[in-house]
């Protein structure tokens, strides 16, 4: 398999015959999942010859390619900001693994894909080893002696045949089930795409259990069909870890039918919710996407013509934080920062009473900047006591993550910041 690996927005892929490029025919097929997937095209560049991702990260698995999309945190670590994109999902929510469950993957060589069909199958591995899972189902055959009751319909034409068997309709407990035949299905196709020989030795251990269950097709209608409850819910991570390897963040749909997985976030609002969860969870009073304030309203109706909605507004600690996905650059004007993110930040300061101070919050990827300490502060000329502040926050675990917030929201880390 061709295995790609970029940073998202920094990045080019090649169209070419070179190592970490993309033939002619290889293109056209990324273009055609691009289109049937219903890709945001302004999230992917061309140019002559060339083109990037912005601001989706993940990876593109399809019949023979992979191109993972990394955070661009730590540019030159892959094994750092596989783990900050790890980081933000986990406490994003979107899976729920522990570090401790990563210990025997090489993050510096593996990419998402690997990372979570590892945990698909020691999870599965765990759950098989207490026994299968078993479940009534209906099943209809023609037999020697009658079981359950009897189809009068097909009854009549077995009778027209002369057969001697009969036509019947009953339950039967049996491990040869949907939820079995889909875990089936699934490994079948891990097996084609991972690397890993510890997964595939899991995967050859998972598929030997599954050896008389019919696979089933992997598409979102069966998904749909499964039920969990007291008997089942001991598979109910694996399913999930299986729904996210096959459908990600932008669904697969009918694009599941081939052997290829898509994992793509798009990293702006991944960013904001991880950094938003984190916050509530040193300030109960943290709010997302709060819509309590309108910058203009019309005369005529008194109807928002612009609605305010900063990412995260903690009113206990006075501050609103606006996530910001991009990279502060020290050598440039205001560090990069665009004149129209201040004139939003000024909006707020403005609007919102009980706001002092007003936080633009950026990944930190430079050692020249420290985590949570502001790196740059303006103050309103009008009023002095209200300030926009720029801040770099690390990703690259929770604990570094609320450290930076921590440092952020004590009151005097400017004066810290500034003199040393």
């Amino acid at each position: 398999m061709k295995r790609i690996t970029v940073y998202e927005a920094n990045d080019y892929i090649t169209i070419g015959d070179g190592k970490n490029s993309l033939n002619q025919k290889e293109v056209e097929l990324l273009q055609k999942f691009i289109k049937k997937e219903k890709l945001k095209s302004t999230y992917i560049s061309w140019e002559m010859g060339k083109f990037r991702f912005i601001n989706y990260v993940g990876l593109i698995t399809i019949r023979g390619i992979s191109i993972e999309i990394l955070p661009k945190t730590n540019k030159h670590n892959k094994e750092d900001s596989r783990k900050s994109l790890i980081n933000m999902l986990v406490n994003s929510r979107f899976i729920d693994i522990n570090y401790s469950e990563i210990t025997n993957i090489d993050l510096k060589n593996e990419n998402l894909l690997e990372i979570l069909a590892y945990l698909f199958t020691i999870k599965m591995k765990k759950e098989l080893s207490r026994g299968m899972y078993k479940e009534y189902v209906n099943q209809q055959d023609n037999l020697t002696m009658i079981k359950g009751k009897l189809k009068i319909k097909e009854q009549l034409k077995n009778k027209s045949k002369k057969t001697l068997k009969a036509a019947c309709e009953f339950d039967e407990f049996t491990e040869d089930n949907l939820l079995n035949g889909l875990f089936k299905s699934i490994s079948l196709r891990l097996i084609k795409n991972i690397r890993t020989l510890k997964t595939l030795d899991n995967l050859n251990i998972i598929l030997a259990n599954f050896v008389d269950i019919e696979g089933r097709e992997l598409n979102k209608y069966n998904f749909e069909k499964v039920k969990f409850h007291r008997n089942n819910q001991r598979f109910y991570e694996s399913f999930i870890l299986m729904k996210k390897l096959l459908f990600g963040q932008n669904s697969l749909g009918e694009y599941g039918k081939d052997d290829g997985f898509c994992l793509l976030f798009e990293v702006n609002d991944l960013y904001e919710k991880y950094v938003g969860i984190l916050c509530k969870s040193i300030d109960n009073s943290t709010s997302i996407q709060d819509k309590s304030e309108k910058l203009i309203i019309k005369a005529s109706n008194l109807i928002p013509v612009v609605q305010l909605k900063p990412d995260i507004f903690i009113p206990e600690k006075r501050i609103i934080i606006d996530t910001k996905w991009k990279i502060l650059k020290k050598s440039e004007n205001r560090y990069g920062v665009q004149v129209s993110d201040l004139y939003q930040m000024y909006a707020y300061l403005t609007r919102y009473a009980d706001v002092d101070r007003v936080i633009l919050m950026y990944p930190l990827n430079d050692e020249f900047f420290e985590n949570g300490k502001i790196i740059e502060k303006y103050l309103l000329e009008e009023r002095r006591e209200n300030s926009i502040e720029l801040v770099a926050i690390d990703i690259t675990s929770k604990k570094r993550t609320i450290e930076g917030l921590i440092n952020l929201f004590q009151n005097n880390n400017w004066e810290v910041s500034h003199g040393m």
